[in-house]
């Protein structure tokens, strides 16, 4: 029979270790969250169908915009640092927009961030005039590891995902992968 020192040992073990686990979970969600400058993925991007906001409500399928790079842009109207970047995805688009597509998609409604309500008085707001809309495929965040607001997925020509942002994003970072796409799609 164990003595009851050995038991109380034993069971301090276990509580260390159960806390062990705990640190490591929170630090790898840490390190995950941090993660603005992801090395280059290989996978390819997702097909799903947005919705423009614009007065026809046009549906569009993403497929069908691979003729040049792609920076897609996960945000949501309430969504601060979504505001803060937004007008300089409009600058990179009114400078690059014939080599480059880039493409808002509001998913404000998934992730408790605001409505299209907001989105719509947001894009008013800044004067946006790029590509913006949503979509009713809730998976779109999951399929993209969409992990938090803003997110933004720079996709090459060939469909591929060559990076993931995640956070605001300026417009030097956005020049800097941008002209890298425009100049491997040559």
């Amino acid at each position: 029979m164990m003595s009851e020192k050995k038991i109380n040992n034993h069971i301090k073990s276990q509580a260390s270790v159960k806390q062990l686990c705990i640190y490591l979970v929170l630090f790898a969600a840490f390190i995950i969250s941090c993660n603005s400058d992801a090395a280059p993925d290989a996978n390819k991007a997702i097909d799903f169908q947005y919705i423009l906001y614009d007065s026809e409500n046009t549906k569009i399928d993403f497929a069908t915009l691979y003729d040049k790079p792609i920076i897609l842009n996960f945000w949501a109207g309430l969504c601060p640092p979504c505001r803060a970047e937004m007008p300089d995805f409009q600058l990179f688009h009114e400078q690059y927009g014939s080599q480059v597509t880039v493409i808002g998609i509001d998913v404000g409604k998934y992730t408790g961030l605001g409505s299209k309500k907001d989105a719509l008085r947001l894009i008013e707001q800044l004067n946006v005039d790029y590509v913006i809309g949503g979509t009713s495929e809730s998976n779109i965040i999951e399929l993209y590891e969409v992990y938090g607001l803003p997110t933004t997925v720079f996709i090459d020509s060939d469909q591929n995902i060559i990076r993931t942002w995640s956070g605001a994003v300026n417009l030097e970072k956005l020049r800097d992968i941008g002209l890298s796409m425009i100049e491997s799609s040559q």
